[in-house]
């Protein structure tokens, strides 16, 4: 099969890997199949820019989509090589519990009722998370 367009140089092809296909090719004047070809024939990984330890050590630490934009990477890229080095997904702290349910769980037992009226459909998790448990004997929610 006769080759098409002009060979590639030795300055060319040390390009390779450094930006995106899309990029190089637009830089060399090739067609973004024919850069990713030749990068691919040659094995360089599609974004060669390898990660630092600092960009490394700040995966897991905040939103993918935040530390993209603050190392300069793709959300793709950063979420990729946060799932190869198994690091978890950034979570944020749940929130404190307000004081106000403490201080008013603290004032005397309530009852589901009361619960279910001050906050509704969330009144168990926020009872929960204060640290009250309900008692199904007598049907009201203690404070430990």
């Amino acid at each position: 099969m006769p080759r098409r367009g002009r060979p590639w140089t030795a300055e060319e092809k040390a390009l390779l890997g450094t930006l995106s296909d899309k990029d190089l090719a637009a830089h060399l004047g090739r067609t973004v199949s024919s850069v990713r070809q030749h990068r691919m024939r040659a094995g360089i990984a599609m974004d060669a820019r390898s990660y630092t330890e600092e960009e490394l050590a700040l995966l897991g630490t905040d939103t993918d989509p935040n530390i993209a934009k603050r190392i300069g990477k793709t959300t793709a890229s950063v979420y990729q090589m946060r799932r190869s080095k198994f690091i978890p997904a950034f979570r944020p702290a749940p929130r404190r519990v307000l004081e106000d349910t403490v201080a008013w769980a603290r004032e005397r037992p309530r009852t589901s009722e009361e619960v279910a009226e001050r906050y509704g459909a969330y009144g168990r998790k926020r009872m929960r998370a204060a640290g009250a448990t309900f008692s199904r004997a007598t049907g009201v929610w203690r404070l430990k």
